[in-house]
C-alpha cells in the first residue's frame, strides 16, 4: 500500500468558530440547503455526531459520486480540529483503500481565518492516482466549503 498526502490552505473573511460550526457540526442541515444540485442529503448512520459518529453523504443526480460514507475520528470545537476517515464511496475503489482528512482552523488578525488540511490516499498495492483523480477530489470538496462560506457571509 502506499499514502499519497496533499496539504492545502483555505482561507476566509467568516470567523473560525463560525466557520468551522457550519462546515462540520451543522453540515448534515446545512450542505442539502446550501448545494443541493450537489448534496441530497447528509444522515447520521452511526452515533450521536461527534468523535466515532458515522456518516453518509449522499450527492445528487448528476454528480459522479452517488454517496460517500465517513467515520469522523475527530471533531473537537474547542480547538477547532477535525478529521475523518472515508469508509465507504466516493473516491474509495480498486486504487484507494481508504481516504483520510484532518483539518485545522485558525483565526486571523482581520476576523477571518485560514483552514490547514491534509489529505491522505493510501493505494493498493501497485495502484497509481493521476493528477487529475486527485484535483477532482480537492476541487469537489473546496467548491462545497465555499459555498457554505457564501451562506455565511450572506446571513
Amino acid at each position: 500500500m502506499g499514502v499519497l498526502e496533499f496539504s492545502d490552505t483555505f482561507t476566509s473573511s467568516v470567523p473560525a468558530a463560525k466557520l468551522f460550526k457550519a462546515w462540520f457540526v451543522e453540515s448534515d442541515t446545512l450542505l442539502p440547503k446550501v448545494a443541493p444540485n450537489q448534496v441530497k442529503s447528509v444522515d447520521l448512520v452511526e452515533g450521536n455526531g461527534g468523535s466515532g459518529a458515522i456518516k453518509q453523504v449522499n450527492f445528487a443526480q448528476g454528480v459522479p459520486v452517488r454517496y460517500v460514507k465517513y467515520k469522523i475520528d475527530v471533531l473537537d470545537e474547542s480547538s477547532l480540529s477535525y478529521a475523518d476517515t472515508v469508509i465507504e464511496g466516493g473516491e474509495l475503489s480498486d486504487k484507494v483503500e481508504k481516504v483520510t482528512h484532518e483539518i485545522k482552523f485558525v483565526s486571523t488578525s482581520d476576523g477571518g481565518c485560514s483552514a490547514n488540511s491534509v489529505t491522505k490516499f493510501y493505494t493498493t498495492e501497485g495502484a497509481n492516482l493521476s493528477e487529475d483523480e486527485l484535483q477532482a477530489s480537492k476541487e469537489g470538496a473546496l467548491g462545497l466549503i465555499k459555498l457554505v462560506e457564501a451562506h455565511l457571509l450572506a446571513n
